[in-house]
């Protein structure tokens, strides 16, 4: 039962306070997000399985209840607001994607192929706060992840493996145009300075 906590910059008081926790609920709660001072974004599994997230967005001071902003299909993860705080980026394997690796096996004396590794495959979509205008940015190739605004909001960075290797790429938010390559290697959870156009 992971919960999200939010404390002073200066850390907690002598006398212990200032730690405020933000969620109760059961479940786990990670990876939160500032949308402003007073809201705060996270993923959390409450009410579904182990490994099924979805996005909610919550009052930093611990009050009211949290609102579900994903819909409950799949698992949605790994979230980046947009610079104007009206969209969500997210990674999300709501596309039912998967790759198989495979091997031959000797089963009852005969040579078979068989599955020795399933992973799930995602994508990179982006929703409004009301959980309305879900567009799917990345379309269905390649294992996407990662996924940050640039300052100006027109486009939205991420890592994918779809040349075969992991690299960093940015696509229009709008969903439309050309996917493109900025930079060969292994990129874990980049970021994007807000000054960036």
């Amino acid at each position: 039962n992971w919960d999200i906590y939010v404390m002073p910059v200066g850390g907690m008081r002598d006398d212990g306070s200032g730690l405020v926790r933000v969620t109760k609920d059961k479940g786990i709660d990670l990876r939160p997000r500032w949308l402003s001072n007073e809201k705060l974004a996270f993923t959390s599994n409450r009410n579904r399985g182990l490994m099924e997230f979805d996005v909610y967005l919550k009052n930093a001071d611990g009050t009211g209840d949290a609102i579900r902003i994903t819909d409950g299909v799949e698992n949605n993860t790994y979230l980046s607001f947009s610079p104007f705080d009206d969209r969500i980026a997210f990674t999300s394997d709501r596309g039912g994607r998967f790759e198989e690796n495979r091997a031959n096996r000797v089963i009852q004396g005969r040579i078979k192929e068989v599955v020795i590794n399933k992973k799930r495959l995602y994508d990179i979509f982006s929703v409004g706060l009301d959980g309305e205008g879900l567009l799917n940015l990345t379309g269905g190739i390649g294992n996407n992840r990662f996924p940050f605004w640039s300052g100006s909001g027109k486009e939205v960075y991420f890592t994918s493996d779809r040349d075969g290797e992991d690299a960093l790429y940015s696509v229009s938010a709008d969903g439309k145009g050309e996917v493109k390559k900025i930079f060969d290697g292994l990129i874990y959870s980049p970021a994007c300075s807000p000054l960036l156009v």
